[in-house]
């Protein structure tokens, strides 16, 4: 009876999954985005009301022979289904549970991700009680018990093959998906809410300020503008900003960059390299090489766009007059590789690099003090350094030492992105929604007075305090109750995820080199995970740079997919066990 009991909730289970699955796909295609969690809530609550009226069963029951009737008087009519099914399972014992976490931790909730955690909370319980007391949790809350029943043979036969229609019809939708999109897009890791997104459309709509222009006008109110750039290996996003420090305004308004890319040690090679006026294009890229062989603070760097920008940098100065070229700058602890022991490299990797951003802080602080008095500078950093953030046992990051440092003269610029890994969409793709009614059309504009200013803030979803995890999910909490206008002042969309890639690899990086990045591996405290991760590198050399999709659309095809492969695995097994006792 126990077995027939979980072979029936795991069909049940598949044919709602199914069939929100199915609608899913239907409503995309009409640019509907419900949330998975609303629509399989609302399809579970329908698909039990409809079967019992229909069958007093579900398709479940049916398959596996078994029926619901009360304890007490063994009767077995709608009164006591819509008591169990609707109002003991679903409403008792998953709407009201999942509305009262909502509110609990509203700020780190992610709709149908959280949800679905807690579903598969309640299913092992009700495996548990299964197991030691033959009951779930709706059987002690109605008061019933699920007994053997034997259903016409007919009955049971149109069922199985509805069931099996259904999974038909599910792996078509994943097919014409693949088809139309070249993806699998997955519903339960994208479109987690169903908010309307026309407060955030008639915004837009109103805004007509391309990134740039909106970048290049901030240095008419501020000195320093902070670009806070996507994932490092995002290229796009390099092109952009190579159009941005080439405009003619910045060139005689700005012309200073600083950079997290590269340490200070290699300053004086890249400052040379920026105002020769003669190398040819092959001199410039021996040169680039051997800055970025040596500007990383690991062993080896993979870094395709710091290798490109500066690369492109020092092109674009030999065609600038001496006064106008464009001063690249970097910021990190400076490393020398040659003279470096693994003992001292331990002793920065626990004691200083912890304290990266007030060091890169402290040395775009000090480098600008030597420049003339008004000098305006765009600093280019990533995700946590670029933002304003100043929360106890937090570390702070750069922008808040330059905020404390320059006041109202400094302001930070969010580059659309998806949060840290494992890139969730932001404001779980309301963002990404509203901006694809436009057409993605490019655009930047200050949060300030703006509906995306006013959303939470919920871009870092793995941060870390180095007191312990249970209080790093604390401070998450309390980073979550911010607002994006709290911590950044403005936006530039430049593109959609679909057009986003990763690009990795430097040409010719090892070159000659190939013995010399092993050695360093050497000095790393971790160094066999360093030195398979360089040869594998070296293996790979002759196809750098590597382009591939954004990891995200990978990411939500993996989980939709894996979605597939275990619910219908399970189908398969419970379909199999009706298969041999039918037999019987």
């Amino acid at each position: 009876m126990v077995l027939k009991r979980i072979f029936s909730s795991i069909i049940n289970i598949f044919i709602i999954y199914a069939l929100t699955r199915v609608f899913l796909s239907a409503l995309f295609l009409l640019n509907i985005t419900p949330s998975f969690e609303f629509l399989f809530l609302c399809l579970g609550i329908s698909y039990d009301i409809l079967t019992s009226f229909l069958y007093r069963s579900s398709v479940g029951e049916i398959l596996l022979g078994v029926r619901t009737i009360s304890k007490n008087d063994k009767t077995h009519n709608i009164i006591l289904l819509i008591n169990r099914k609707i109002i003991a399972k679903w409403i008792i014992s998953i709407v009201l549970p999942i509305l009262l976490l909502k509110s609990l931790f509203y700020s780190i909730w992610i709709d149908s991700i959280h949800t679905f955690y807690y579903i598969l909370i309640l299913l092992f319980i009700n495996l548990i009680l299964l197991l030691f007391f033959k009951k779930n949790i709706y059987d002690f809350l109605t008061n019933t018990k699920v007994i053997t029943y034997v259903y016409h043979r007919k009955q049971r036969k149109k069922i199985s093959i509805v069931s099996l229609l259904i999974n038909l019809i599910l792996l078509l939708s994943f097919v014409v998906q693949y088809l139309t999109q070249n993806q699998i897009t997955s519903y339960l890791y994208i479109f987690q809410n169903t908010s309307s997104t026309d407060a955030y459309t008639s915004f837009l709509e109103q805004t007509d300020k391309n990134p740039k222009a909106y970048i290049l006008d901030k240095f008419k109110e501020k000195d320093i503008v902070v670009l806070c750039e996507r994932s490092h290996p995002e290229a796009t996003q390099w092109d952009f900003i190579n159009s941005l420090v080439q405009d003619s305004i910045f060139i005689n308004k700005v012309g200073l960059i600083y950079t997290e890319y590269g340490h200070i040690g290699v300053q004086n090679r890249l400052d040379s390299l920026l105002t020769y006026n003669t190398l040819d294009t092959q001199s410039i890229k021996e040169k680039v090489l051997q800055i970025v062989r040596n500007d990383a603070v690991w062993p080896y760097s993979d870094l395709t766009a710091s290798y490109k920008f500066i690369l492109n940098l020092a092109l674009f100065n030999q065609k600038l007059d001496f006064d106008k070229k464009i001063r690249c700058v970097c910021s990190d602890y400076p490393i020398n590789w040659d003279k470096i022991t693994q003992k001292e490299y331990l002793y920065l990797y626990t004691n200083i690099f912890p304290f990266r951003d007030s060091i890169m802080a402290y040395n775009i602080i000090h480098d600008l003090s030597t420049q003339k008095k008004s000098q305006k500078c765009l600093i280019i950093m990533n995700y946590y350094h670029a933002m304003n953030l100043n929360l106890p046992q937090l570390k702070k990051s750069v922008f808040y030492y330059l905020k404390k440092q320059y006041k109202d003269k400094v302001c930070n610029i969010l580059i659309n992105s998806r949060g840290t890994t494992p890139f969730f969409p932001i404001k779980q793709g309301i963002w990404d929604r509203a901006f694809k009614k436009i057409n993605h059309r490019p655009l930047g504009f200050d949060f300030y007075n703006s509906p995306f200013g006013k959303d939470r803030f919920d871009l870092l979803h793995n941060l870390k305090v180095r007191e312990s995890p249970f209080k790093a999910s604390f401070y998450q909490d309390k980073l979550q109750q911010k607002t994006y206008d709290k911590v950044f002042d403005g936006f530039v969309y430049l593109n959609p995820i679909e057009e986003q890639y990763f690009e990795e690899g430097i040409p010719g990086y090892f070159d000659s080199f190939k013995q010399k990045s092993i050695q360093r591996c050497q000095k790393m405290p971790n160094s066999n995970f360093w030195t398979d991760l360089v040869k594998r590198q070296i293996q790979l050399a002759d196809k750098f740079p590597i382009k591939r999709k954004h990891p995200a659309l990978a990411i939500e095809s993996l989980i939709e997919l894996g979605l597939l492969i275990i619910m219908n695995f399970m189908f398969g097994i419970a379909f199999l066990y009706v298969s041999i006792n039918r037999s019987k």
